[in-house]
């Protein structure tokens, strides 16, 4: 854990770890819940989730930092995403014979383990690594990676019934949107619903419009958006809505890939066919 007040840019001297939390089993993928400042953390090699209450484990308060509870939530949990709105938490399964993810109530993992398990299953394509939610749209996208074998693809499902009150709607089935090969992460400008991957197998982001492909609106899913080229195994994206710029990271090259939002095709890029 890292203080952000100390560790930012211009202020390298800052960045020094003031707290070590234990998580269990190869942990790999995190989020937190911006109102009741809980991390969860996705353990793939322990089969389980770790959750830290923020609030007493954070700069500033690291009494609550070695209280943590671990769940266990079904093979090689990996992707994690937590929806604020309804406190609810899901968790991809990238695992060949399960393909899905799993749904945990946020406000019962804060109150302790006994009732922190999966509620819901959610079917997605093969594999699926990056998870990532529009609000705005209510949609959970979940990167289906399918180790590299088959084109990748986003499943986009509805979170109006499928959430922590209310598992009706998690069965689906639900549409699938194509991406790149072994599409890896997923970003989200709710600004414009424009929804951005990292695809692991080919090089390139995928732009996806999320206005024409989300939980009530299934236009666009079956239309391929264009692929960015970028650098070789990008394992994530993320999004500056400020300057409109999209960023991956491009693990062999030790370098980051910058593309205009706003262009995304525009040179020196141009998109591949």
């Amino acid at each position: 854990m890292l203080d952000t007040s100390a560790c930012r840019t211009g202020h390298a001297a800052g960045c020094v770890p003031v707290a070590t939390v234990t998580s269990p089993g190869a942990p790999i993928a995190l989020d937190v819940n911006p109102v009741t400042h809980t991390v969860y953390v996705a353990n793939i090699g322990g089969d389980s989730v770790t959750v830290i209450r923020g609030t007493h484990c954070r700069a500033g308060d690291t009494t609550g930092c070695a209280s943590t509870t671990t769940v266990g939530v079904g093979p090689s949990p990996f992707g994690i995403a937590v929806d604020s709105r309804t406190n609810s938490v899901y968790v991809g399964n990238f695992d060949p014979d399960n393909s899905q993810a799993q749904l945990l109530n946020g406000a019962a993992c804060d109150a302790g383990a006994a009732g922190c398990r999966p509620l819901a299953a959610i079917l997605t394509g093969p594999s699926p690594l990056g998870l990532a939610i529009d609000q705005g749209t209510r949609t959970l996208y979940t990167a289906n990676q399918a180790f590299n074998d088959a084109p990748g693809s986003l499943s986009v499902a509805d979170l109006r019934h499928c959430n922590a009150a209310d598992t009706r709607g998690c069965a689906g089935p639900w549409p699938t949107t194509p991406a790149g090969r072994g599409v890896w992460a997923i970003a989200i400008d709710p600004r414009n619903h424009a929804v951005f991957t990292a695809d692991f197998g080919d090089a390139s982001a995928s732009v996806i419009d999320g206005g024409r492909c989300n939980a009530s609106d299934h236009r666009g899913c079956d239309r391929t958006g264009p692929r960015v080229p970028i650098g070789d195994i990008p394992f994530d994206v993320a999004i500056d809505q400020v300057h409109h710029l999209v960023f991956t990271s491009d693990a062999p090259e030790l370098a980051v890939s910058v593309i205009d939002e706003r262009s995304p095709c525009s040179a020196p890029a141009r998109c591949l066919p």
